[in-house]
């Protein structure tokens, strides 16, 4: 099984590497640029940004980006803001590339952190940008990394859904180092729902590909899955073949981590067969490679391979010391783990705490705007009211002094005109929620307002017209 993990570790490290090389693509800086260099970079061209140059524009946000890259281990805050901050200057320019590269890299982040919510929302967010770019291959890459979470997760009807998505898209781009990963990645998804005849049917599709592209690695990576899938249905013949297959290849392209991997494998399929001998053989081999490289997880399970082929040859002592050194080297990685995900979830915490006050402060601005807007509209309406009660009041002046009869005229339609537009504003908001913003039904209820106002004015307009007569 520890196949499989290697497996993925590549699916993931493909983003990483990916969105360096695009990073390093949209400037020609030189490899060799340090940190202060950059610095000054973005010194130097903050100076002259959105000045009508979208060069020196998009030069700015590649160079944040760059920095960003050389800040994610010393520095991961100040990574995520620069990346944050090219995020927010590429919508502003519509720059694509920097946009990609933005949420590629916070994605990455956010999975740094333990965030998995915000890692698929900047992975999502991605998705539209690829398609209008036409970037099959990448988009691939981005729809792997989501099914990757999707499966920590356990979810794996949505993480199938994502590879063979991704699958679609690799097959789209012609990409073969795409299409023979998200093979074997599908492949393992299968062996997890316990499909072993799906998943052997998909490793063997990736083999196919990856042999045809010489991927050596990608090749020893199946045939550690196919032996794992043998060892699963008690073959130990089969598994010993695919995992001997795996050791020539790991030996050949140097593969250190993949050597421990498989050599413990083979020790295991010996233990299976009764051959004690071998088994011990093999995992003295993987323990003594595991110890040199620092691979504490190995390490774990050659221990406790170690400890079961003693205690089968009734070597207690041996048994006993290698279940020891089993022990302390689980609980070492168990404490190692326990320790990340501590720090994810203080991470997280804080990272909660600060979205939740800022939406606090949002809600606290919104509702300070709504009584700053509903003082003045009632301050306005006040204003307009008393504008209304004092042209009506003129109105009823006239006859009791002379007036000429156009000014009377006039000044019944504006007194009337200001009511029905005021009638109007004050009415919207109700006609809009009625109408759903249907022009056609707007239009309808303003004619309806205007027809109810019409005989008043024309039976105001006629009496002053008397009563003017009346004085004159």
């Amino acid at each position: 099984m520890r196949g499989f993990l290697t497996t993925f570790k590549f699916t993931y490290n493909s983003l990483l590497l990916s969105m360096l090389f695009l990073c390093s693509a949209l400037i020609s800086f030189g490899e060799n640029k340090t940190i202060d260099s950059l610095e000054n970079e973005i010194r130097r061209l903050k100076s002259n940004l959105f000045k009508s140059n979208y060069s020196t524009d998009t030069a700015y946000i590649s160079t944040l980006l760059l920095l960003s890259n050389e800040y994610y281990i010393s520095k991961p805050e100040t990574a995520y803001n620069l990346c944050r901050e090219a995020e927010k200057l590429s919508k502003k320019i519509n720059y694509t590339e920097g946009l990609i590269s933005s949420y590629g890299f916070l994605a990455y982040f956010a999975q740094l952190k333990g965030l998995t919510h915000e890692a698929l929302h900047y992975y999502e967010l991605s998705i539209p940008v690829y398609l209008s770019e036409l970037n099959y291959r990448d988009l691939a890459t981005t729809l792997n990394n989501i099914s990757r979470i999707y499966l920590d997760q356990g979810d794996t009807t949505i993480s199938l859904d994502y590879y063979t998505k991704g699958l679609f898209y690799s097959r789209k781009a012609s990409d073969s180092s795409g299409i023979g990963l998200t093979l074997n990645n599908i492949g393992f998804v299968w062996f997890l729902k316990k499909d072993l005849v799906k998943a052997h049917a998909y490793f063997d599709s990736s083999l196919s590909v990856r042999k045809a592209i010489h991927d050596l690695r990608g090749v020893a990576e199946v045939f550690v899955n196919l032996g794992a899938i043998f060892r699963t249905v008690n073959n130990p013949d089969s598994s010993l073949y695919y995992f001997s297959m795996a050791l020539k290849i790991q030996r050949l392209i140097q593969d250190k981590r993949g050597l421990c991997y498989s050599w413990n494998n083979i020790g295991h399929a010996y233990f299976l067969k009764n051959d004690v001998n071998l088994a011990i053989k093999y995992a003295d081999s993987s323990l003594a490679q595991s110890t040199r490289s620092g691979l504490i997880e190995n390490s774990k399970h050659a221990y406790e391979l170690l400890y079961l082929i003693y205690y089968k040859k009734k070597n207690i002592t041996n048994a006993f010391e290698y279940y020891k050194l089993y022990i302390q080297a689980r609980d070492s990685i168990n404490n190692d783990l326990t320790q990340k995900s501590s720090i994810r979830l203080q991470t997280k915490y804080e990272y909660e705490k600060t979205r939740i006050l800022k939406e606090q402060e949002e809600r606290e601005r919104k509702r300070q705007e709504e009584v700053a807007v509903d003082r003045r509209n009632k301050l306005q309406y006040s204003i307009i009211l008393i504008v209304v009660v004092a042209l009506m009041s003129a109105l009823l002046l006239i006859g009791k002094i002379r007036i000429n009869s156009k000014l009377s005229g006039g000044l019944i339609f504006l007194t009337f005109l200001i009511l029905f537009e005021f009638l109007l504003v004050l009415a919207d908001p109700y006609i809009e929620s009625v109408t759903g913003g249907a022009p056609g039904l707007k239009l309808l209820c303003n004619a309806i307002i205007a027809a109810g106002i019409f005989p008043i004015h024309a039976f105001i307009e006629e009496w002053m017209r008397k009563r003017l007569m009346n004085k004159n």
